[in-house]
């Protein structure tokens, strides 16, 4: 039965799009559906990176320390002698390789005469020989002591640091007869005489060098010239002259050394950033010996040979250029609006013109109405067509129950999510014939019209309905009954509902070709407000109560059991049963007080 309905469905709506005044065109308007989309274009493109250089950098400061060497050696010795009038001798020798090249000492304490009596420096042997004298005397054949406290140092050269220089060339020139003269030659800043030699250039009558030393004492030091001038004592005197030129060396003691000192650090440059300051830097020398550091230059160096650096200011700074090519995702979106309706079937909408830098593309697309609307990219353009849902399964089925012609409208209420019109069927429920079809808009009631019902039969009907493309569900069957239309007369028209009548009455009449004495009585209901209330077994009587010459059926209802069901006002009352079989209904306004 099933297969069946729906074959009939389906050709009954194939017939109706031919013939029927309410076919598809007659409808005229399909529903237009809009949308937003995005289309999203994905692919490749080439991108120009400049990536974080990260490098570790040196900075060294180099310069020159000055320094005067302190003869590499200081050593002392503390005299402490007492006595009457004696003579004592010390010896201070410097540590092993050590030459001794100045000396100085200190009086400590002295009383009664105490002093140094002619310390000098046996370079021969590379000592100092310290020699004292403790003071004292007699007072009387009574002798009273005395004392000498004093400390003596030495300081010297290491030998493996000697170097000898010229330290100066002096030309002495005396005359004279038999003089001693004396000349000093004080070593310049920072150095210290180690040895003399002289050349004679010319002497007459025996001029010569008169005995010329050193004096290593610290404070004094320098090479003493003693010359003579010669001469003659003849029986007048004759006059010398001595003629020499002095030679001096020693050992510069102003030094001169390379000090470096480093700092370090690392970052990141990248070419965007330009020239980058990383900060300032400390790679100033100290002294090693104590002495002054001038001419420092500063160098730097990286581990990165994509980086320069830079020192100026005491800031290091840094740049680089590399960049990187690099193949990364791309991807774009544009957005536009549509509509589609169902007529329209695949769309054209649009062409995207969005292309990946690398060419090599791909589109997709998406739509804010995925309910109604299907959109999708074949190569770079958009097409959309109409997502269609059936419509609703037709509701609230009219008429139902009872009704009193033979003409009957058929009514229900439909409606479709996409918004379409929708051709309402109507179909007898017995054969599956279609009644009738009409074409309504979108949530309305749709109506036709069912002829030639014959009074008495029970029909039933259901709808389905179609929004062009697809059908709706089947509607659930509603029934419904063609009456005789009975003329009723309740009696009485006014009901006071204090009163204590046993009875109301009613009077039947059926149209010319029904006999009322064929009503079967037990059928016959008051109906008031959807409750009922049975007519009584007796008393009935057929009579023409309202003169017409039509038969009437006179029927009795409990008074108490309807005034029971009304209420005070207007009230309509309808009253059913049966003659022969068939069903008849009439009704009649009852006022109650």
């Amino acid at each position: 039965m099933k297969k069946k309905i729906s074959l009939a469905l389906v050709c009954v709506f194939l017939l109706s799009l031919i013939i029927s005044p309410y076919g598809r065109l007659a409808a005229g308007s399909p529903t237009d559906h809009l949308f937003n989309y995005t289309i999203t274009a994905t692919g490749t493109e080439n991108v120009c990176t400049y990536p974080d250089q990260n490098f570790s950098w040196t900075v060294t400061g180099t310069g020159t320390e000055s320094w005067m060497m302190e003869c590499g050696l200081l050593d002392n010795q503390e005299v402490d002698v007492s006595g009457v009038m004696e003579n004592k001798t010390f010896y201070l020798y410097p540590p092993a390789g050590i030459t001794i090249r100045l000396w100085d000492y200190t009086v400590n304490y002295s009383e009664n005469g105490g002093k140094d009596n002619g310390t000098y420096l046996d370079t021969e042997n590379n000592r100092l020989v310290i020699k004292v004298y403790t003071g004292g005397g007699y007072s009387g054949s009574t002798p009273y002591g005395g004392a000498y406290r004093a400390t003596y140092r030495i300081y010297g050269i290491d030998q493996q640091q000697i170097t000898t220089v010229l330290l100066g060339e002096w030309s002495i020139s005396v005359y004279g007869y038999k003089e001693y003269r004396q000349f000093y030659f004080t070593a310049p800043p920072y150095s210290i005489i180690t040895s003399w030699s002289y050349t004679v250039d010319y002497s007459l009558y025996g001029g010569s060098d008169g005995g010329s030393y050193i004096d290593y004492r610290k404070d004094s030091h320098k090479l003493v010239i003693r010359a003579y001038t010669g001469g003659s004592g003849t029986w007048s005197k004759l006059n010398g002259l001595y003629y020499a030129t002095y030679r001096i060396y020693g050992i510069r003691l102003q030094q001169t050394s390379t000090v470096t000192a480093t700092d370090s650090g690392s970052g990141s440059v990248n070419a965007l950033e330009g020239i980058k300051d990383m900060g300032a830097f400390d790679a100033y020398p100290s002294p090693l010996h104590g002495g002054v550091i001038t001419d420092v230059t500063y160098t730097i160096v990286d581990d990165n040979p994509y980086v320069d650096t830079w020192i100026a200011n005491g800031h290091v700074y840094a740049r680089t250029s590399y960049s990187e090519e690099i193949i990364q995702p791309w991807s774009a979106t544009e957005t536009g609006s549509g509509s589609v309706n169902s007529d329209e079937g695949n769309k054209y909408i649009a062409t995207s013109t969005l292309v990946a830098p690398n060419g090599d593309t791909s589109w997709s697309v998406s739509n804010d109405n995925p309910l109604h609307v299907n959109t999708w990219m074949d190569g770079n353009k958009l097409y959309a067509s109409v997502i269609n849902t059936p419509p609703n399964k037709p509701a609230d089925l009219q008429p139902s129950g009872r009704i009193t012609e033979t003409e009957a409208t058929l009514s229900a209420y439909v409606a479709d999510d996409d918004g379409d019109d929708i051709n309402v069927f109507f179909y007898n429920n017995a054969d599956d014939s279609l009644i009738d079809n009409v074409w309504v808009k979108n949530q309305s009631t749709a109506e036709v019209t069912w002829s030639g019902l014959t009074r008495g039969m029970n029909y039933s009907f259901y709808a389905v309905a179609h929004d062009g493309n697809e059908w709706s569900e089947k509607s659930d069957i509603q029934t419904f009954v063609v009456t005789l239309s009975a003329v009723i007369d309740i009696d009485p028209d006014t009901l006071n509902l204090r009163s204590k009548g046993k009875w109301i009455t009613c009077y039947i009449e059926l149209p010319e070709s029904y006999s009322v004495g064929n009503i079967d009585i037990g059928t016959v209901r008051l109906i008031i407000g959807g409750n009922e209330v049975s007519t009584e077994p007796q008393p009935f009587d057929i009579c023409d109560h309202d003169k017409d010459g039509i038969p009437d059926l006179m029927v009795k209802f409990s008074r108490q059991a309807v005034q029971a069901l009304l209420e005070a006002g207007v009230n309509e009352v309808k009253v059913v049963g049966e003659v022969a079989g068939i069903p008849f209904e009439g009704s009649d306004i009852i006022k109650v007080i």
